[in-house]
């Protein structure tokens, strides 16, 4: 059987549960998603992820019809996307070539340019935090209107592109001294990841970073059993998906979560699987950075 893009995602919606109103919510309207779901109308590249994303799917690559300025904007939506998850923020021509592609910006696109334009602005040195947080609520704002950093978000479908912008929105929350709240945020979206019907290609996507930025708050706060609980399942979920972006990071919180806890001779272990994987890797910059923390706390000199 040939499924089109709008088939799927209504065999999905029902297979779930999930009313046309909770999936389209701050996507599009229920008349659109019912023309799509009817194969009446085709969506545009960003609403067709967006909606399949909230069903706990990743992105696919369904015969849609899109014009060459979507076609550019994708391509360099895919390109940005790449450097921000490994940690490369020097993307600023493909972002202002992103902005002046074709016609003007989907409230989708322009989430993603806002989240990315934050991620430049919050790896600058000179950038302040508060002004980055506001950006990444402004972002966040055009698909979910009523959040609020006070209180946990009533989520229960959310895209990649949202979920990243919540888990940035927590560290923020937490590097300008809202710790409960980054905390409360992160364990909000460790949650999310665990549930059953979420794609595992999401979970590996976004799991991980989660539960790093989570043990960092944690470990931060002097809680390094809970940080040591927290990492095994990520170092876990790193190893069985195949995906080790956030793996040297995750092992390297487990080893100075270890050295803390007077676990010395068992951390070393792990701190030195961190360097190495970082080393190979070409991460020199944040190897000596670590060697450098660990030398100033435990005295350790890992060479």
């Amino acid at each position: 059987m040939l499924y089109s893009a709008g088939t799927a995602i209504w065999e999905f919606r029902k297979r779930k549960h999930i009313t046309q109103e909770e999936l389209c919510h701050g996507i599009c309207s229920v008349a659109t998603l019912s023309k799509i779901e009817n194969c009446t109308h085709n969506p545009n590249k960003s609403t067709l992820d967006a909606l399949l994303n909230r069903l706990g799917m990743p992105s696919c690559e369904y015969n849609i019809p899109v014009s060459e300025s979507e076609y550019k904007r994708q391509m360099l939506y895919r390109k940005i996307a790449d450097k921000i998850c490994h940690h490369d923020y020097d993307y600023s021509k493909e972002l202002d070539k992103y902005e002046q592609c074709g016609k003007d910006m989907s409230h989708l696109e322009k989430q993603f340019y806002l989240y990315a334009k934050a991620n430049i602005f919050r790896h600058n040195a000179r950038a302040e935090k508060s002004e980055v947080l506001a950006l990444m609520i402004e972002a966040i704002r055009l698909t979910i209107p009523d959040f609020d950093i006070a209180k946990i978000p009533a989520i229960s479908l959310m895209t990649q592109v949202e979920s990243a912008i919540l888990d940035a929105i927590a560290t923020l929350l937490y590097d300008t001294g809202k710790t409960t709240h980054a905390i409360s945020l992160l364990y909000f979206l460790k949650s999310f990841y665990e549930k059953d019907d979420i794609d595992y290609i999401l979970k590996a996507a976004h799991y991980p970073s989660i539960v790093y930025n989570l043990s960092c708050c944690v470990s931060m706060a002097g809680q390094y059993k809970e940080c040591l609980e927290l990492v095994e399942t990520a170092i876990d979920m790193c190893i069985n998906t195949s995906n080790y972006d956030a793996l040297p990071m995750l092992l390297y919180n487990k080893g100075y979560a270890l050295c803390s806890l007077e676990k010395c001779d068992e951390g070393k272990i792990y701190l030195l699987q961190a360097l190495t994987i970082l080393e190979a890797t070409k991460q020199e910059k944040t190897a000596s950075l670590i060697k450098d923390d660990l030398n100033k706390t435990f005295k350790l000199n890992l060479l």
